[in-house]
């Protein structure tokens, strides 16, 4: 019947049953986004806010709007959409009516009924209209009788539906008839489904399935291992964009280094100042460390630095306090360089480094990480403290303090999401195979990156990546996180219909066929749409961007 009590039940018991799996998903992926959170940079824990509240609120959207919404429109949504209509309609234009529109539920099914059902298995699909009402008309001495583990898991799930149905539709014998007829149809259409046949292969063979997917992914857990990041400005600005081109046309003209040198610094606070006074024993230890810290880092640095410019260097010969004083007498050009490196209170100073090639680039990169180790093992003994600036210094800095913190980030990430799906399935299994599952296809994604963006075998084909050697640093961050989301999603929703299809009754191999059959085409065309959306990024002129959409919808594909 189509009336109004009808609708409600339909729409409430729909609620009922998405509500679990709407529930799982939306904390799962709300904590695989929110692990930006972690990160102590700004612009990217606000994005992980920005996920955390978008995922509980599309979470309550879900359970609250939506069902109101199918309520309104029952109309609209009641109707099966039949992709292969038009295709029928046009066979029947060549074969005629009588054999395309022959039924299936025709087919003899009961033979491969009995391969996937044991007896504790209901007869009919669970959850058909034809079930539910031979249960609500059932006695309850026929009940008893029964006696079945299935019949009692129906009835326990399905007793408020019994029971509105049985007061709003009593049951007709044409609706008898059509419902058993849809059933067939839907158990034909079941058997002919490559889903279910993907899903009963895998459960019958699993060591063959297992194996050819680990050995699938074996290259790529290599290639994963010798990922590299940088922060190439030209990798996150559009390639034509006024700035780069600008900046572009300054470094090659005025010079890599010359355009946009990098700074050491020298705070003394207290403990002293630079000065050119020999008989200040404060001052004189300062001028002797700043000497031994510009010998140490010109050792440090030298490759790839075209100018060392220090106030304890002169013509590349470390000098001691007297000479300093000395130059500053004699030489108008030591007086300009004196001038310029340290402050008129003598509290702070600076080395200059003018490198040789261009300071936005990833060549950048090694030269700062060399320059930072030689920071690091230097004992300035309390004479100041050492900062690193200029040129791409910060984006270095912002660089190295967040990816040493994402293997934090990943373990905090899948510690909770852990705990989150043991304590919803009540398993320690589960978790530790969807952690697994999500792994694989993050693994694989990124090294499938790697092998794209880390070798010129494409560039040929691909010219915007003409000089990319590496990822921009951000790819891989916002990538775990996303892939993660996206492989929990498909995860959870494939996992909740087989504990659905387990509870119901149906053994271990029909419980995975089916719940494979009822997930495989919505999982599949999701990720096909999702694909397409991300691999739309590549078009894009931010070579970020390009790479960020191949990953992700290599990861959406490989995941469907």
């Amino acid at each position: 019947g189509d009336t109004p009590h009808v609708r409600f039940v339909v729409c409430r018991e729909t609620a009922k049953r998405c509500a679990h799996n709407i529930g799982v998903s939306g904390m799962t992926i709300g904590v695989a986004l929110g692990g930006l959170i972690l990160m102590p940079v700004k612009f990217i824990g606000s994005i992980g806010y920005i996920f955390f509240v978008a995922c509980v609120a599309a979470v309550v959207v879900s359970l609250t709007l939506m069902p109101s919404i199918l309520l309104v429109f029952y109309g609209f949504f009641r109707h099966e959409t039949d992709f292969a209509a038009p295709w029928r309609w046009i066979q029947s234009k060549f074969k005629g009516d009588r054999e395309t529109n022959r039924s299936e539920a025709d087919e003899p099914v009961t033979a491969r009924d009995r391969g996937l059902m044991n007896d504790s298995t209901p007869a009919k699909p669970v959850g058909s209209r034809a079930l539910l009402l031979d249960h609500a008309q059932s006695t309850g001495a026929e009940r008893v009788n029964m006696g079945s583990a299935s019949f009692m898991a129906h009835s326990a799930a399905y007793s408020d539906v019994e029971k509105d149905l049985k007061n709003v539709d009593p049951m007709g014998s044409a609706n008898v008839a059509e419902s058993a007829a849809f059933d067939a149809k839907l158990r034909a259409q079941q058997y002919d489904s490559w889903w279910f046949k993907i899903g009963l292969f895998s459960y019958r063979h699993p060591w063959p399935v297992i194996i050819a997917v680990l050995a699938f992914g074996a290259p790529f857990f290599w290639l994963t291992s010798q990922i590299e990041v940088n922060f190439d400005l030209f990798q996150q600005v559009p390639t034509d964009s006024p700035h780069a081109k600008t900046l572009k046309y300054i470094l090659n003209n005025i010079g890599h280094g010359q355009a946009a040198p990098f700074y050491i610094t020298m705070d003394t606070g207290r403990a002293g100042t630079i000065t050119l006074n020999a008989s200040n024993t404060a001052s004189a230890h300062v001028f002797e460390r700043a000497v031994a810290l510009s010998i140490h880092l010109n050792a440090h640095v030298s490759q790839g630095l075209e100018r060392f410019n220090s106030f304890a260097v002169v013509e590349g010969i470390p000098c001691d306090v007297f000479m300093a004083d000395f130059f500053y007498e004699k030489s108008a050009d030591y007086r300009v360089l004196w001038n310029n490196t340290v402050d008129a209170t003598g509290r702070a100073g600076i080395i200059r480094l003018t490198v040789d090639f261009d300071p936005f680039s990833a060549d950048a990169n090694a030269f700062l990480n060399k320059l930072n180790a030689g920071i690091q093992s230097f004992d300035t003994q309390g004479a100041f403290e050492i900062g690193l600036m200029g040129a791409s210094s910060t984006s270095w800095a912002i660089m190295q303090k967040v990816m040493d913190l994402f293997p934090l980030q990943i373990g905090i990430t899948f510690a909770i999401i852990f705990v989150l799906i043991a304590l919803v399935f009540r398993s320690v299994f589960v978790p530790f195979r969807m952690v697994l599952t999500v792994s694989y296809t993050v693994a694989v994604s990124l090294g499938a990156g790697v092998l794209m963006f880390q070798y010129d075998w494409s560039h040929a084909a691909w010219t915007e990546m003409k000089g990319v050697t590496s990822y921009a640093w951000t790819v891989p961050i916002f990538a775990f996180s996303l892939l993660c989301a996206l492989a929990l999603d498909y995860d959870v929703f494939l996992l909740t219909r087989l504990v659905e299809m387990h509870e119901h009754g149906y053994a271990a191999d029909a419980a995975m066929a089916k719940a494979v059959w009822r997930t495989g085409r919505i999982i599949s065309f999701a990720g096909i749409i999702m694909a397409v959306s991300f691999g739309s990024m590549v078009f894009s002129d931010i070579i970020m961007l390009n790479q960020f959409g191949f990953i992700c919808a290599f990861a959406v594909m490989l995941d469907t």
